[in-house]
């Protein structure tokens, strides 16, 4: 492959040895390496070389941002991802690339931007995790509402999804249906699921309701599983 396109890039086979060079490095997590190949190949045409076609610089673009991602270079990666997006309309890659930008955003902080991403990438392609992503995105920025219908989306695809039960239970109780909260929660006790988090939730539940023996029952609970669990405390 080196040899190959030692002296320039002359032709579309060029260009395939050097995404394939790329891919190899990506498999061997030498993410760096491959970055700057991938952008070789995006760029090939402003070098004067020969210009790739736009599915290759596509393929390129996405797994530069790929790398990034790898890199912890989110703002790098972010803007990979969208520029795919924006300039391939009809990509297969897109709904990836919009999971992705989501995830990122929501880490940085842009709930907003993040949700935005989300909710691209279930018009496009509805998979259950952005469901769930979108989801815990409302919790953080709201509406709660909001979160819930997602949960429920979740639940609904995938009822054995423990995850989703618990976090639509917290946003039931933020939202003042304890009942409804309180029924997700013992799903999952009854399903045998041993973490202190879900009897301290559905103890605060039981609190907010004012059935005080019940919540205290909980902590106590929480706390018997794991003692160093501080928030039953």
């Amino acid at each position: 492959y080196q040899r190959l396109v030692a002296n320039g890039l002359e032709n579309e086979t060029h260009l395939h040895a050097l995404l394939d060079m790329a891919m190899i490095k990506t498999g061997a997590s030498q993410f760096a390496e491959a970055a700057v190949l991938l952008t070789r190949l995006r760029k090939a045409n402003e070098s004067g070389e020969f210009s790739p076609p736009a599915r290759l610089r596509e393929l390129g673009t996405y797994h530069i941002a790929l790398c990034k991602y790898e890199l912890d270079e989110p703002a790098e990666a972010v803007k990979s991802f969208e520029e795919i997006i924006s300039l391939f309309g009809d990509s297969s890659l897109i709904p990836s690339a919009s999971f992705y930008c989501g995830e990122i955003l929501f880490k940085l902080g842009r709930i907003d931007r993040a949700i935005e991403h989300f909710t691209q990438r279930i018009y496009r392609n509805a998979r259950l995790e952005t469901y769930h992503q979108r989801g815990v995105a409302f919790v953080a920025l709201g509406p709660l509402e909001k979160a819930v219908t997602d949960f429920d989306e979740v639940i609904r695809r995938d009822s054995r999804s423990s995850e989703a039960y618990n976090d639509r239970g917290n946003a039931l109780r933020k939202i003042g249906q304890f009942d409804r909260a309180i029924a997700d929660f013992t799903v999952l006790i009854q399903r045998n699921v041993r973490h202190p988090a879900i009897y301290m939730n559905r103890g605060l539940a039981f609190h907010n309701k004012g059935e005080y023996d019940k919540a205290l029952a909980d902590f106590t609970a929480a706390i018997r599983l794991d003692g160093k669990f501080v928030p039953a405390w």
